[in-house]
């Protein structure tokens, strides 16, 4: 059983992935110039796809927000199993923002990344 109707959810995708798509490519650019004689592809190459997985992650919830805001918006009830999710995803954030306060105190080589801090 679909629960979620295609008329409700219309956030476009491409809305998410092409401003981290570009973010992720500036951050990496401006890393590879930063530190051009310690150039190696792969290390780049995964530092891309961390960069934008972290990006998008932080992203995550946008779909969800949308869709309850439209649906209050509208006078329609949100489905409960949506509201939990959207809960679920801001608590797991959440603990997620206290693990890099703890290991950052408490690990002793941690790096601080300010992409981290900012898409947290």
């Amino acid at each position: 059983r679909r629960t979620i109707k295609c008329y409700d959810d219309t956030f476009r995708v491409s809305f998410a992935i092409l401003p981290c798509s570009i973010i992720t490519a500036c951050i990496v650019a401006q890393t590879y110039f930063r530190m051009r004689h310690h150039f190696h592809v792969n290390g780049y190459i995964l530092e891309g796809c961390w960069t934008f997985s972290i990006l998008l992650e932080s992203v995550t919830m946008l779909p969800q927000a949308v869709l309850i805001h439209r649906k209050r918006f509208r006078g329609q009830e949100v489905e409960p199993f949506v509201l939990r999710y959207t809960v679920l995803i801001w608590l797991y954030r959440a603990f997620y923002i206290l693990n890099w306060i703890y290991r950052s105190y408490f690990e002793e080589y941690y790096q601080h990344h300010l992409l981290v801090y900012i898409c947290g």
